[in-house]
């Protein structure tokens, strides 16, 4: 099989996992709502982000280098990290396997729609209540994207530190770099706590887009403008990713390190 194909084949999964699990969680929280019990709120959904964040990351890593998330595989192209042809593979792999997650989500939820309002059926959107505004405007979006570009910023800086800077390794040594997925995982999980109630915390153009196509065919929520609040989504997390492969290349790493795959870690 084409060695691109089952990079293919295994970010499809992994993608699939990560945005099927988290979107559930969001849902899986707002269901109790609907019988006056409290959920598992805040702290469980963050705990499903980072932990299947984590997941993904350990069974994709070995075969497919465990990108999951557009912005960072157009950030490794950029920086001549990956090739065109196998970035092509994986931004394709990435988003079909996003857009999977959303129609199996919206399967399952097929019985029973009310499930999915209260909760946009996962789908990251601005908190218009956070940002104390009655409908998207263009504060509220240039703030959602501000975030969202903060957020991706630390997480693939984060990434970078780990998996690109050998010096990590050497430091820290062999046993706590084979964690890495875990602490990204535990990382992802502060972050989704720290910055969810604002705009879900995304920093994934497929989490966001793989659910957003099928929002609008719940009833009751097509009138709700899915696409209104689009640019956090994907502008945030690709430009956050850019600036921190940037500061991390051009400032941090050594220049032989600065092309190629890792020479410590993500195979």
């Amino acid at each position: 099989m084409n060695p691109n194909l089952k990079t293919a084949v295994t970010e499809f999964v992994g993608t699939f996992a990560m945005v099927l699990l988290t979107s559930a969680a969001v849902i899986a929280d707002g269901i109790p709502a609907l019988s006056n019990h409290s959920g598992f709120g805040k702290l469980g959904i963050a705990l499903a982000a980072g932990t299947a964040y984590a997941a993904a990351l350990a069974f994709t890593l070995r075969q497919s280098g465990g990108f999951l998330n557009p912005a960072v595989t157009v950030t490794l192209w950029v920086f001549q990290r990956i090739e065109s042809n196998r970035a092509l593979y994986l931004l394709a792999a990435q988003f079909l396997g996003a857009a999977f997650a959303g129609l199996a989500l919206r399967g399952l939820f097929l019985i029973n729609e009310n499930a999915l309002l209260d909760t946009r059926m996962g789908v990251p959107h601005l908190n218009l209540k956070a940002f104390d505004v009655a409908q998207t405007d263009r504060s509220s979006l240039f703030l959602g994207i501000a975030l969202e570009t903060l957020l991706t910023f630390l997480l693939v800086f984060a990434i970078f530190a780990l998996f690109f800077d050998a010096r990590f390794r050497r430091t820290a040594g062999g046993s706590v770099h084979r964690l890495n997925y875990l602490w990204l995982g535990l990382f992802m999980t502060a972050i989704t706590l720290a910055a969810g109630g604002w705009t879900g915390a995304s920093m994934n153009p497929a989490r966001w887009f793989g659910t957003v196509i099928w929002e609008s065919t719940v009833a009751g929520l097509e009138s709700r403008h899915p696409w209104a609040d689009h640019g956090p989504f994907w502008i945030g997390p690709i430009l956050g990713s850019l600036l921190a492969g940037m500061l991390y290349t051009y400032v941090l790493l050594p220049a032989d390190d600065r092309k190629g795959p890792p020479k410590a870690g993500m195979p």
